[in-house]
């Protein structure tokens, strides 16, 4: 790319992202580049090590019982004493359920941290993945380990705990080495630290040695945190929540330090104005990503926590803002399993895994979020409860566990509901069947060109998925392509994307959506929805999508294709739909206006139309390989990745080809429906 073309990049993302945002970037890289960012660091460790010298240890929470979490784990006893085993072994699980080895890599570093960004800046490897590096060093295995130990105290849960600890330390010198190059992975890192230490200390292996340079450790790891604020205020996201609550941990767990009161203030001061920026009325957050959404309600659990402990409460303002964030991600979740849409960004975080649900429930963060911050139940009792015991939001009475199975017998009732910043949800009555049309309103940067993606539910299974992420960092194709229009459940024209590509992570002239209308029929049984983006305004294109829910089992999703203001009337444009399909067994028909596709799934049947002008033609792709039409391989098409790292088979339906505007396809899903027998059954 030629310096011109970045200057004009940088230029147009500084107009987008505002001056606030602008101005902390560049403040963050003329520090770094001129050196103050060292300076400010060697001199703010020097401080920490000064006041740490003799302080003690002020704990964080009252520790749940050994009995209550027996009860609430139920039948999971035994899987949560299994991974404290794998982890005594040397393994741990990362990004949901992958194993790998446990152990930081112990190359000590010599270069400070700082040096090492701007190394980074200039590297040219693009399969450098800094998140394999960080991933064993988040210290993310603690919690099960902590859990298990406060079930059955093993000596050598730990003891492997100080092992780890100590081998850190020996290896990775403060602020030397990739380890200290973010002070989100420090921050997260921190709370994890604190986490172990409250639950270990009891431990004959805790000794008082080993508990003085673990404090002297979290005060060092403190005092890393400011010196980069500002690219955590530019990036305007989890990264500036996860510092400012790392800042809060120390300030109260080292309360005896004499920085403790600024930094809890700070953490504090960035915590609450970081909320009021980030979430918005409506509930959704600043990153449209459901895995981020999560992590970010943790966040919020946990300094609800600490602020408990302190006798503070949350502005009025957050809290209803937290309430809505809860209540948004609720809303998305499929309550047969805990699933939700995989929305946006999804990095494979899970920050604090304090219950034995897998990775892709996410109701053990929404029943605590609804119990802190809507002081109602989400769902009835299950393992997805250990989470609030340790938050402090549930003291695992049986009484009122026995009452939140009662009040999750209320299934909501709202066929229809809206977000005005992120999508809208239609139901069908029995809640069987369910899709997701995203209309966002952009209020920062863009994670990903999903605008009109269709997600479709049908009993538990996400059968029109969104692809998700993969990686991050790799070389292409796969370079965070899955971020773009292409491979989502959309309409693209002309081979691009609906907004400007400027990066991995920067989307530029941001796309507008509009709900055109909305309308429930009783009499007829149907629930629809239309909506619009301006995206393809530059090619005087129109587009318009109507998604419909017939009889609660037959979907259908209409996409018109209009010239816009006189524009486009007699030119030809390359159209794309895509459909990414849960994996499954399938046969393809052509009929006379389209083609047909039965699916099968769980022994039950789906039939899938599409229907187009003649022109159109049919591909599918598995596994980045074409299986039906012309062509050998479509790389990224085909994948989805449920996880970070992870890439899994799937379906891709393409339909393809040039029409002169205005047109129409038109996509019909036909669900199974439930004989009176099989209702009888249930």
């Amino acid at each position: 790319m030629t310096f011109a073309k970045r200057l004009w990049l940088a230029f147009r993302a500084a107009r987008e992202l505002g001056i606030a945002q602008t101005c902390h970037y560049a403040w963050y890289q003329l520090t770094l580049r001129t050196g103050l960012t060292e300076q400010m660091s060697r001199k703010a460790l020097e401080r920490a090590l000064n006041g740490a010298r003799g302080v003690g240890f002020q704990p964080l929470f009252e520790l749940p019982s050994a009995h209550s979490l027996r009860v609430v784990l139920g039948d999971q006893v035994g899987a949560l004493l299994d991974e404290a085993e794998e982890i005594c072994a040397g393994k741990m699980r990362v990004f949901g359920s992958q194993v790998m080895e446990l152990r930081v890599p112990p190359k000590k570093a010599d270069l400070w941290f700082t040096q090492i960004e701007r190394s980074l800046n200039r590297s040219e490897n693009e399969d450098f993945d800094l998140k394999m590096v960080w991933e064993a060093a988040r210290f993310g295995w603690v919690y099960p380990l902590a859990r298990a130990y406060r079930l059955q105290s093993q000596e050598r849960y730990a003891e492997r705990f100080w092992e780890e600890i100590e081998s850190f330390l020996e290896n990775h010198p403060p602020y030397t080495g990739f380890q200290w190059l973010s002070a989100q992975e420090v921050a997260l890192r921190l709370i994890a630290w604190t986490f172990g230490f409250q639950v270990f200390r009891g431990a004959s292996s805790s000794t008082e040695k080993r508990q003085q340079r673990l404090l002297e450790a979290l005060a060092i790891h403190a005092a890393r945190i400011p010196s980069t604020v500002h690219y955590a205020f530019a990036q305007n996201n989890n990264h500036l929540l996860s510092e400012a609550v790392g800042l809060m941990t120390a300030g109260w767990v080292l309360a005896e330090h004499p920085l403790a009161r600024s930094w809890w203030q700070q953490g504090w001061n960035w915590f609450v104005s970081g909320l009021r920026r980030q979430i918005a009325e409506d509930g959704t957050y600043v990153q449209h990503s459901t895995n981020y959404h999560r992590l970010m309600l943790q966040l919020a659990l946990w300094a609800h926590l600490l602020a408990v402990g302190r006798g503070e409460a949350f502005p009025e303002e957050i809290t209803k803002r937290l309430a809505e964030a809860a209540r948004w991600l609720k809303d998305c979740c499929e309550p047969r399993n805990g699933c939700v849409p995989n929305l946006g960004p999804n990095d494979g975080a899970y920050i604090q895994p304090l219950s034995q649900s897998p990775f892709e429930d996410f109701r053990p963060v929404i029943q605590s979020a609804y119990r802190a911050f809507v002081g109602e139940v989400a769902f009835g009792a299950g393992c997805w409860d250990e989470m609030s015991l340790w938050y402090g939001v549930w003291q695992g009475e049986p009484s009122a566990w026995e009452e939140s199975r009662k009040t999750a017998a209320a299934v909501q009732s709202e066929r229809f509901s809206t977000r005005p910043n992120s999508w809208v949800l239609l139901h069908s009555q029995d809640r069987s069947t369910w899709a997701a049309l995203r209309c966002p309103r952009f209020f920062s940067r863009p994670t990903h060109a999903d605008l009109l993606h269709v997600d479709l539910w049908w009993e538990g299974i996400n059968l029109a998925c969104d692809a998700g992420t993969y990686r991050y960092t790799a070389l292409p194709p796969w370079d965070n392509s899955l971020s773009e229009a292409f491979y989502h459940n959309t309409i693209t024209i002309n081979s691009c994307n609906p907004m400007t590509r400027a990066g991995k992570f920067l989307w530029l002239d941001w796309a507008k959506t509009k709900i055109l209308e909305w309308r429930m029929d009783s009499v007829r049984n149907e629930v629809m929805v239309g909506a619009e983006h301006n995206g393809y305004r530059s090619f005087g294109v129109r587009l318009r999508r109507w998604l419909t829910l017939q009889d609660d089992h037959r979907w259908v999703i209409q996409d018109e294709l209009e010239p816009s203001r006189g524009k486009g009337q007699l030119s030809r444009h390359w159209i794309g739909l895509h459909w990414l399909i849960h994996p499954c067994n399938w046969q393809v028909f052509t009929e006379e206006e389209g083609w047909r596709l039965l699916l099968q799934l769980d022994a039950r049947q789906i039939c899938l139309r599409l229907r187009a002008p003649r022109q159109f033609r049919l591909c599918i792709v598995q596994a980045g390989r074409v299986v039906f039409g012309e062509g050998e391989e479509r790389m990224v098409y085909g994948f989805r990745s449920p996880n970070y790292n992870l890439l899994q088979p799937a379906l891709s339906v393409i339909l393809e080809g040039q029409a002169t505007l205005p047109t129409t396809l038109e996509t019909i899903w036909d669900l199974p429906v439930k004989s009176t027998y099989q209702d009888e059954k249930a």
